[in-house]
């Protein structure tokens, strides 16, 4: 990305839109049409049965994963 900053903004900002074609080169396994499905799987997700989890004897919880 190519940018010019002055004092209080970054102007003249040339912002590389990817297109599908390209996307489906690097991302072989299509793991972009999950962000489709989103909204979906997280209310399946929330609205789920799940059980309670008894955390006596846990004293640290580490958390982890992706950022994005």
């Amino acid at each position: 990305m190519y940018y010019r900053v002055n004092r209080y903004f970054i102007v003249d900002v040339k912002l590389y839109v990817l297109n599908i074609s390209t996307i489906e080169k690097y991302d072989l396994q299509k793991m972009y049409k999950i962000y489709d499905k989103w909204p979906e799987i997280a209310r399946e997700s929330f609205e789920s049965n799940q059980t309670s989890i008894d955390f006596e004897g846990i004293y640290h919880i580490v958390f982890a994963g992706m950022d994005g």
